[in-house]
């Protein structure tokens, strides 16, 4: 009985952990868009260019990362519609 609230205790504080983690992440990410002087800035030109300069070593990892995705997302919206036909014409 007692190893059982123990692990119950320990589930909880871990969930906790990363509930405030997150919740950190989003805050970080919520006070760098209400700060005016962050909205306003402007790229440097050539910026775009050099970050996809980073990842063309790593092109054909991320196509077909985002080919995944899409069939996946694909997958998510299929799947209760050929529930629903098989519900409604069975």
């Amino acid at each position: 009985m007692v190893a059982s609230n123990f692990a119950l205790s320990a589930s909880l504080s871990d969930f906790e952990v990363t509930t405030l983690s997150q919740h950190a992440v989003w805050a970080t990410f919520r006070s760098m868009t209400a700060d005016p002087s962050v909205k306003s800035q402007k790229l440097k030109p050539g910026t775009v260019k050099r970050i996809f300069s980073y990842g063309k070593p790593y092109k054909t990892h991320i196509t077909i990362f985002l080919l995944t995705v899409i069939v996946e997302a694909l997958l998510v919206v299929t799947t209760p519609l050929l529930l629903r036909e098989l519900i409604d014409k069975a």
